[in-house]
């Protein structure tokens, strides 16, 4: 599915705000994004 200029998906929501929130509190954290998804529990690997 191609995603349109307003960035939404088939839910009709633009999740990029949030994911733009989760990238700076964790950076100022200093975790990595693999660190996170292993803490998380959805690591790859």
């Amino acid at each position: 599915m191609e995603m349109d200029k307003n960035k939404k998906n088939r839910y009709g929501f633009d999740f990029t705000p949030i994911g733009l929130d989760i990238k700076t509190f964790r950076e100022a954290q200093k975790i990595t994004r693999e660190k996170l998804a292993e803490t998380l529990g959805c690591a790859s690997g």
